[in-house]
């Protein structure tokens, strides 16, 4: 079972979804409600190759009262669910993890539809797949 509710999983994949063919991006924040899906622009300069959280957002994402950062999530157009090389060094530059007990969820995105996702944990310095699925989950 992933540590992440099935709905949530849902809501993030279609936020990737409307953004194909670029990385799609964004927060799942814990707030007193429980979980929220809150895509993030992609400011990357290389949009359908890279991601890179917009800082206000992120900032005022991380502000929000009664809300802590419990994932943050992106897709993979046309391409796999695992961490790329580039993924893991922006999450933890020379070893040092940015958000630390904070999840990476993966979307493998195929012809605009999110097919496959991973969440990845950081776990005695590295990152370990903690739960791979198929969507759409049920």
């Amino acid at each position: 079972m992933t540590p992440i509710p099935e709905e949530v999983l849902r809501a993030a994949a279609r936020a990737v979804e409307a953004v194909y063919p670029q990385e799609g991006c964004g927060l799942i924040l814990q707030g007193p409600d429980g979980p929220v899906v809150l895509p993030v622009a992609n400011v990357s300069p290389t949009p359908l190759r890279h991601f890179e959280l917009a800082p206000g957002e992120l900032l005022g994402a991380l502000r929000r009262a009664g809300h802590r950062l419990g994932a943050i999530f992106h897709s993979h157009p046309e391409g796999s669910a695992a961490l790329s090389a580039q993924d893991r060094l922006a999450a933890a530059p020379e070893g040092i993890l940015l958000f630390p007990g904070v999840l990476q969820v993966v979307f493998a995105v195929e012809a605009g539809r999110a097919r496959r996702f991973a969440v990845h944990r950081w776990s005695h310095h590295r990152w370990v797949t903690e739960e791979e699925g198929v969507l759409p989950l049920r």
